[in-house]
């Protein structure tokens, strides 16, 4: 079951040409539609490719949205092989009469011109989601793995962190260092038990008060600059058989080489300055609103911080009391 075709490939892809065969393009359309299926969930995807001319408008948009997304990375993945042919005669490039092969700047730009629009459409498919909520999309494990941090998308950080942008890709690696942060920081700052009722809580959203709300939203602020903070000295490195190097693009072009270590140091510490900053704030917030009723584990643990043994107390001294 796919959810493109080559008819619909073109209506999204406006750049390529009507003469294009579906065969040129047929393997690159599977493995988009396979890998598509992979982050949405089997059931979801079934759910998508069922949606006809007869569905709701809101349900017909989010079909549309996920053929885009799914004809943008199809696009991407074709694009490296269309430029070449192989036959007996070796590898060749075609250049017809009065036609032009791209530089290699032309070609790296359209290129990441090309995932900036799956980036776009992905974010508007998880908008209009938002929107149908289809059961078998709030009942998935898809679901529950993109509700397991209180950070879901590239919108989402973007929001905290407005110098990464709203990069799928780059979302999709910097999850495991969300969890991280939540982790090393959030948990710690608003005890283990708040933190785990929260996010019970967040994979039913309905079931969340206006102050969870207002607590996500301090955590949000605290767990944007720490996730990047832990992610910052991995992100821009590429590890395989040659060793280590780090990605650097410039004008369309993508050298490997080795950024000033003082501008990226100076930048990871403000990150962590700014995450340190809103854990202070938010843990002043839940100091004023936390009670035996609301966020109990919190009180309990402020009350105990407040208390102060005496001076008098020799209990783990060694000295000797006469």
């Amino acid at each position: 079951m796919m959810l493109t075709t080559i008819a619909t490939f073109k209506k999204h892809i406006s750049g390529v040409q009507g003469a294009l065969a579906e065969a040129t393009v047929l393997s690159h359309l599977k493995a988009a539609n396979r890998e598509f299926k992979q982050r949405v969930g089997a059931p979801l995807f079934g759910f998508i490719a069922a949606i006809t001319a007869t569905a709701s408008e809101d349900e017909k948009d989010l079909r549309e949205l996920a053929e885009a997304v799914v004809c943008w990375k199809a696009y991407d993945l074709a694009m490296p092989h269309l430029k070449m042919r192989v036959s007996d005669m070796g590898l060749l490039v075609q250049l017809p009469q009065n036609t032009a092969m791209p530089t290699k700047w032309y070609y790296t730009d359209t290129r990441d011109a090309n995932m900036v629009m799956y980036d776009l459409f992905l974010e508007h498919f998880y908008t209009q989601l938002e929107v149908v909520a289809p059961t078998v999309w709030i009942t998935s494990e898809a679901y529950q793995a993109r509700n397991a941090h209180l950070l879901r998308s590239p919108q989402e950080l973007d929001k905290y962190v407005g110098l990464v942008g709203r990069n799928a890709r780059f979302f999709d690696r910097l999850v495991m260092y969300i969890g991280r942060a939540e982790e090393l920081y959030i948990a710690p700052a608003v005890t283990e038990e708040v933190y785990s009722a929260l996010l019970e809580k967040w994979q039913t959203p309905t079931l969340l008060s206006p102050t969870d709300k207002m607590l996500i939203e301090r955590i949000r602020k605290a767990l944007g600059p720490l996730a990047v903070y832990e992610a910052y000295p991995y992100l821009p490195l590429l590890i395989d058989q040659e060793g280590i190097r780090q990605i650097r693009k410039t004008d369309g072009t993508r050298e490997e080489d080795i950024v000033d270590s003082k501008q990226r140091d100076a930048q990871r510490m403000q990150l962590l300055n700014d995450g340190q900053l809103y854990l202070a704030k938010l843990r002043q917030w839940l100091d004023s609103v936390a009670s035996e009723t609301l966020f109990p584990a919190y009180h309990t643990r402020l009350m105990q911080e407040q208390y102060s043994p005496s001076d008098d107390d020799f209990t783990h001294s060694a000295s000797i009391v006469l």
